[in-house]
């Protein structure tokens, strides 16, 4: 069975606590992000250890093709992201905050 891209604990769909976007990252590196305008965004993801890597490849992206890297915690139902090594300026915003596990 092939090792996922992404820590599990990190995998799933998340509600933004400041925006009430939706963040879903799954196990293949996929990452879609539904914004509360209608917006959504996709790319992909990569981690080594805690530190993901963020891409926006489709769609009306803010930075398309531009990384931007974060540390990812998660606490219980909690997901924070710290330490952006990140010049998108929107994609930054939009991080910063309290994502907590949406329910299925």
């Amino acid at each position: 069975m092939p090792v996922p891209m992404v820590p599990t604990q990190v995998l799933g769909t998340w509600q933004g606590s400041k925006d009430g976007a939706n963040l879903e990252i799954t196990d293949t590196g996929i990452l879609v992000i539904e914004l509360k305008d209608g917006t959504t965004l996709i790319g992909r993801c990569s981690f080594v250890q805690q530190r993901g890597t963020m891409r926006y490849q489709v769609g009306v992206a803010h930075c398309p093709q531009e990384p931007g890297e974060y540390t990812f915690v998660v606490d219980g139902s909690t997901l924070t992201t710290s330490d952006p090594a990140d010049t998108c300026n929107e994609r930054r915003a939009m991080m910063d905050q309290l994502w907590n596990r949406a329910r299925k």
